[in-house]
């Protein structure tokens, strides 16, 4: 049973660094082709 719930955890950690990762590279996409509206897109996502 904790081997179940490690391995679900561990699951749970890499989606959420997934998650990041590309909200990550959304914000860089952004950035680097709308330099203006960078803060504003910033702030819609967090």
């Amino acid at each position: 049973m904790e081997n179940e719930i490690r391995k679900y955890k561990t699951y749970v950690t890499v989606i959420k660094v997934g998650i990041l990762g590309i909200i990550g590279l959304a914000l860089l996409a952004s950035a680097t082709i709308l330099p203006t509206n960078t803060p504003s897109v910033g702030v819609g996502i967090f």
